[in-house]
Parts: structure tokens; sequence; C-alpha cells
């Protein structure tokens, strides 16, 4: 096993779409809470055209088998990250 290079494209990129989806709900929650969910749900909408309509066609070897569903996925985690950690906080 070899040196892990943290900043590989592998790497950094489903990082980057984990944290933006944590940074977009934390945003909504913040500054759109009492539209939070409708906010939330035109989100995921627009995310997930982005992952299998637009990155297919516009973006040079991004199908959306495998990288698009990757990418679709880490934004999901970064949002499900999200409300666990604004549930705990509504719990203390």
């Amino acid at each position: 096993m070899g040196k892990v290079n943290w900043l590989s494209p592998r790497i950094i990129l489903p990082e980057d779409h984990g944290a933006l989806g944590f940074g977009v709900a934390l945003g909504f929650w913040v500054f759109l809470h009492p539209w939070f969910w409708v906010a939330l749900a035109a989100f995921e909408a627009v995310v997930a055209v982005k992952e299998t309509a637009w990155d297919p066609r516009n973006e040079e070897n991004q199908p959306f088998f495998w990288e698009g569903a990757k990418d679709l996925g880490a934004y999901q985690v970064g949002i499900a990250l999200c409300l666990v950690l604004l549930y705990l906080a509504h719990l203390l």
C-alpha cells in the first residue's frame, strides 16, 4: 500500500460535494428556517437534475453511473450529517 494523495480528485471531489450539501442544508436552516423543508426539497431536485442530465452531457467523463451517482450520494451524506447534527443540537 502506497502513500495516499489526499488531494486526488477521487478523494477531494466527493468531499467537496458532501461539504456543499452540508453547507447548503445548514444555510437553509439558518436563513430560511420556516421554509427549510421546501428549500431543501428544491435543492435536492436541482442536484438530481444536475447529476443525471447536466453533468453527463456537459462534463467530460461524467456518466451518471458511477460518477454522477457517487456525487449525488456525497451530497446526500453531507445533508444527512447536517440533519443529524441539527437534531442532536435540538435535543440539548
